[in-house]
Order: structure tokens, then C-alpha cells, then sequence
């Protein structure tokens, strides 16, 4: 084989293996979601499961999912300094918008989530895992 030719496949293989390797980003890929509604108990199981993807979107996030059966989408922010997510919402009923303000930590994002039209302002919980590979 020519020298010329090695190159050219070592090259080859470098292009085909990059575009293929995980994202560096710890917030990007496949999660699960457990939720809790309004006042539940900390003790009690989540009332809700689902799954999201994050996928990072110039300076922020955004992600989709169907979580307690129904269709979710939003942006986020990340705060590094707190490590801290913040998404809006929206459901599938477009009453259901809101923010979610989870807390980053060994692939497990924790927090509350509140609508914007719900009347008495009362927090969920949910925690996200991720999922793995």
C-alpha cells in the first residue's frame, strides 16, 4: 500500500469515527423522568414516568418527550455555577406550560416543576436519570 493511500484511510477512518463518538456534553441524550404532582408526600412512589432527550441548541437546550403520556417540548439554560437546568414547558394541551428547574449531579438531574396557569402556584418534583447506553 502507498504511503499516500495509508494516509488517505487513516484520514478516512478519523471523519468516520468522530461525527460517532459521545457527545461531551453532560446534559445531551436520552433521559428518564419519575414525577410527583403538586403535594404529594416525599415518600410516596412517582405518579408519572416518561422519557425526554436534551440536545444542546447554540447557548441553550432543547428538549422533547412524552412524559405521563403526553407530548412535552421546551428550551433551557444552564448555569454551570449552580449546575443548575431550567426549562419552559409546553404540554399538550397548550394549557400546560410551565418551568422546570432541575439541579445537576452524577447523571441525575432533581427538582420542581410549576405550571403557569395553575391557580394555587403549587410545585411537582421530578427526578431525571439518565439513560443508559
Amino acid at each position: 500500500m502507498t504511503p499516500a493511500r495509508t494516509l488517505f484511510l487513516a484520514l478516512a477512518v478519523i471523519v468516520l469515527v468522530v461525527p460517532a463518538a459521545a457527545s461531551a456534553d453532560p446534559l445531551e441524550g436520552m433521559w428518564n423522568v419519575a414525577g410527583w404532582e403538586p403535594g404529594a408526600a416525599k415518600a410516596e412512589e412517582p405518579v408519572y414516568e416518561g422519557r425526554a432527550t436534551i440536545r444542546k441548541h447554540g447557548d441553550g437546550y432543547v428538549f422533547e418527550g412524552i412524559i405521563d403520556g403526553g407530548e412535552y417540548f421546551g428550551i433551557g439554560l444552564f448555569d454551570e455555577m449552580s449546575a443548575t437546568l431550567s426549562l419552559a414547558f409546553q404540554g399538550p394541551s397548550g394549557n400546560d406550560s410551565g418551568l422546570t428547574v432541575l439541579k445537576f449531579s452524577d447523571d441525575t438531574l432533581t427538582g420542581r416543576w410549576l405550571y403557569l396557569a395553575d391557580e394555587d402556584g403549587r410545585a411537582g418534583r421530578e427526578v431525571w436519570t439518565r439513560e443508559k447506553e
